[in-house]
């Protein structure tokens, strides 16, 4: 099970891991939350707004704030994506479907992207 206390252990990054289709980059604390927690289809899910909504935008592509929350019956879920963290939502999609809370504890997840780098926020 995945636990903030692991990825609190990733400061900076090593490597940027370049995802072509999407326009956007990941650090090794990424890639290991989508290796350890089965969800690639967040960083999917995050990608697929980069080129329509977050490049597009100059504050947003320079800094956002990506939350996903597992709602209460623990199989669906919110992700959400915020200019800065007292701001309301510019993005949000419901995800009907999810199996994150068996292989992650962290509730809410939240993400940074940086200039088309998703980060932990304990790399930034």
């Amino acid at each position: 099970m995945l636990t903030q206390e692991k990825l609190d252990d990733f400061y900076g990054t090593e490597h940027h891991h370049h995802y072509a289709l999407l326009g956007i980059k990941t650090t090794d604390g990424i890639e290991y939350l989508q290796d350890e927690a089965q969800c690639h289809w967040l960083i999917d899910a995050i990608g697929s707004y980069y080129r329509s909504h977050i490049k597009t935008n100059e504050y947003l592509d320079s800094f956002c704030i990506w939350e996903l929350s597992i709602n209460s019956d623990g199989k669906s879920a919110v992700l959400t994506c915020k200019e800065d963290s007292d701001t309301e939502p510019v993005i949000t999609q419901e995800i009907e479907f999810t199996d994150f809370a068996e292989h992650c504890n962290i509730n809410p997840l939240k993400l940074y992207q940086e200039s088309g780098v998703l980060l932990l926020p304990s790399e930034h």
